[in-house]
């Protein structure tokens, strides 16, 4: 739908007149989106997002972390939601225009390595991407912003990978833990 006008769900007589049932904006679909804007624009962006920096207390198997970053939604009176996966790709986007990380997306960073040390990420995949909800493509974001971590936390991440290899159940796991195992043996 075009935003300038506003204009959601044109066609309908309804939802079209009242902002209660407009549909938020999304991090996870702005950061693909922005795949194909250039490098300026994705800094626009980063600038913009700093209106949207949430900071809370998660709790993930009886543990606390502690989380400054962005929700996955970027509407108004939205809860909020934390997914490794919606950040891992915004980071991605930084990653790969060459954007520098500010202080709120190093702390993202802190965050996803937390999840990733204590291996949150393969004991709760629906609590900690609730969106993409199993660990085998958890796992292949995570290693997409690979760069980005701590060399300990990426050994780690190389680790919990091998295991995974062993224990793939469906054709699908098996064909993206193989594929993320194939290019960490590249590495």
């Amino acid at each position: 739908w075009r935003t300038k006008p506003y204009e959601q769900f044109p066609n309908s007589v309804i939802f079209s007149k009242f902002s209660h049932f407009w549909i938020p904006d999304d991090i996870d679909c702005t950061a693909l989106s922005y795949f194909t804007h250039s490098r300026e624009e994705v800094l626009a962006l980063q600038r913009y997002l700093k209106e949207y920096v949430v900071k809370a207390d998660k709790l993930y198997n009886g543990k606390s972390y502690e989380f400054c970053g962005y929700s996955t939604w970027l509407g108004e009176k939205m809860s909020l939601e934390v997914d490794v996966c919606v950040l891992s790709n915004y980071l991605f986007l930084l990653s790969t225009k060459d954007v520098e990380l500010n202080e709120v997306e190093t702390l993202v960073v802190s965050f996803l390595e937390k999840m990733i040390i204590d291996s949150v990420w393969l004991s709760s995949p629906f609590k900690v991407s609730p969106n993409y909800q199993k660990s085998h493509l958890i796992c292949w974001h995570l290693s997409r912003i690979s760069n980005l971590l701590n060399p300990q936390v990426k050994s780690k991440l190389i680790s919990d990978l091998r295991i995974m290899v062993k224990s793939a159940d469906s054709f699908e796991e098996k064909i993206f833990v193989c594929l993320l195992y194939t290019s960490d043996a590249a590495d």
